[in-house]
């Protein structure tokens, strides 16, 4: 293979000139168990490129693959409770919350 110029993989990141469009389908697709298996060097590919990748099956999504980053972000907790709740709009509304003092409801186990 000397001599021979390597192929780049320009195309594949969206990048250089007359980059194409990509569809909804190139995106975020969903991929059978047995696709999924098949072309799992694809499908991470994907991921990592165009976003999570749903797998199925028997018809219903089973599990979704994400990029690393992509997932570090969604892990990523935003704030406390306490933070979430100092934040809320309802904060200095003057609403009052009252508990019911009927007692405890019967539970049938």
């Amino acid at each position: 293979m000397l001599g021979r110029a390597r192929k780049s993989n320009a195309h594949r990141r969206g990048e250089g000139r007359g980059s194409p469009k990509l569809s909804r389908a190139d995106v975020m697709a969903d991929w059978t168990v047995a696709d999924a298996k098949a072309k799992f060097s694809e499908l991470l590919e994907k991921a990592c490129l165009h976003g999570p990748q749903t797998i199925t099956r028997h018809g219903r999504p089973a599990a979704v693959v994400v990029s690393p980053e992509e997932w570090a972000n969604k892990k990523q907790r935003s704030g406390s409770l306490v933070e979430f709740f100092a934040r809320s709009p309802l904060r200095g509304s003057g609403l009052k919350v009252r508990r019911s003092k009927d007692g405890i409801r019967p539970v049938r186990l």
